[in-house]
Order: structure tokens, then sequence, then C-alpha cells
């Protein structure tokens, strides 16, 4: 155990939200970040930085975000991945922005866009196919024959049923929305920053806000299959390779 800390003191106690799944991911700007998902339809954005004189790293919590839902209803985060937004797609500030797919309990995986240095959030796309709660995701760059690098989205559910998505054709639909773009009235609108940092030290994260479904981008998976009888508790694809490993029942 190299660091043991709670982030930003006992933030995570006044979100009163379980922790249930966390994915990593390395920038060029920002270093590594850390996204947490659980309960409470909180995510969390955590920057982890490894100071010179001391062997144990250093977290701290950038933001929050409460993903809209269903009015009384809340989501449960079950399964994220994420990467860095490519810089060769045309999106603005490309090099601040991450991508977040997470998977709920509501059998929704949302693809979101973090913008690092602004602290604002945007969900850009649903990924619907699944019927029931998100158990597991994968996300690898795989190599095409052309020799392009496409990434790969692989989810399993409650359903038992296994998908794969294509992540960069989904983004280039996202990217014509203009996210982040500051000539973009919608955006300027929406992109709500964070609603704990700043905030006092026993605020709750304001209720979530709807979002506009004018620019949402809706996705089917590239490929389906029902492999397991009960829940696909683990999903993998393997990288370079056309082959998913998946573990249920």
């Amino acid at each position: 155990l190299v660091s043991r800390q709670t982030i930003q003191g006992d933030r995570q106690e006044q979100l009163g939200a379980a922790l249930r799944c966390v994915a990593r991911v390395e920038t060029v700007s920002h270093g590594t970040l850390m996204i947490c998902g659980g309960a409470k339809d909180v995510l969390l954005v955590t920057h982890i930085r490894k100071p010179d004189d001391s062997p144990a790293p250093c977290l701290k919590l950038l933001s929050t975000h409460r993903v809209p839902a269903a009015k009384g209803i809340m989501l449960r985060f079950m399964a994220l991945a994420a990467l860095p937004c490519p810089v060769d797609m045309g999106f603005c500030d490309a090099d601040d922005v991450v991508v977040v797919l997470a998977g709920a309990d509501d059998g929704l995986i949302r693809l979101l866009l973090y913008h690092v240095a602004r602290k604002q959030w945007h969900v850009a796309a649903d990924l619907r196919f699944h019927h029931a709660a998100i158990l597991s995701l994968s996300l690898e760059s795989l190599i095409l024959p052309s020799g392009a690098t496409c990434h790969m989205l692989a989810s399993g559910a409650c359903d038992g049923q296994v998908a794969m998505w294509d992540v960069s054709a989904l983004l280039r639909q996202v990217v014509k929305t203009r996210p982040f773009d500051p000539e973009n009235a919608l955006f300027a609108r929406e992109g709500s920053p964070s609603s704990l940092v700043g905030r006092g030290a026993h605020r709750r994260p304001r209720e979530a806000e709807e979002v506009s479904d004018e620019f949402l981008v809706r996705a089917a998976p590239v490929w389906t299959a029902l492999r397991h009888l009960n829940g696909v508790n683990g999903v993998s694809l393997l990288k370079n390779v056309w082959k998913a490993n998946t573990a249920g029942d």
C-alpha cells in the first residue's frame, strides 16, 4: 500500500455515495487522472500527482458531476472506461478533454466529455442496447487492416449479452456538435462547472439539470451476442486482436 488518503478531506463522506468503479487515464497536458463512479449518479475526477520528495502520490479532487436521469431516479454507475480525446478529430481544446464511458444500472452507457482546464462536463452520447444494469466495460485501441487505429468498447450486462461499440465512429459524430466551442452558444449555456469544488464544507452537489437532446448523439452496437445465462461480470478486449474474453453466470 503506497498511499491511503481521503480525497480532499472528507468530501467523499459529504457526497455519501459508495464507489463502485474506477478508470485511470493518462493525459499529455494534465498527467494521470482517476475517474470514480458509484451511487447517487455522481462521477468524481481526481488528479494523481507523485511529488519528487515523497514516494506516495498526492490525490486532488478536481470535479464531481451528477448525470441527468429521469426525475426522482438516481443512477448507480457500475463500470467505467476512459481515454484521452483524440487530437486528430478536430475537437476544441482536445488536449484538455477526456472521454469517459460510464455504464449504469439503467442499462445505458453514456459517453461524456470532461474538460479538465474548465472543470466542465458534457453528456455527448447515449449507447443503447442492454436491457439491464451494465456490469463491465473494456476499452482498447485495435489496429484495422488499413493500419488505422480504432477505439473499440466491449460491454457486458445483467441481461447476459455482450456488445461491441465503435467509439471512434461515435466521436466523429460527436465532434460535429462542437462541444466546448466558445462560439457554440448551446455549450456555453449547458457546460456546468463542478458542483462541489469551491462550495461550502457541508454543501451537497446541486441537483442534476436536464440536458437538451438537441445535440445528444444516439449510438447502436456494431456487434452483439447472448453469451451468458446470467450477468456478464467481466469482459476484456485483447489488445490489437479482434477477440474478447467474457466471464459470468
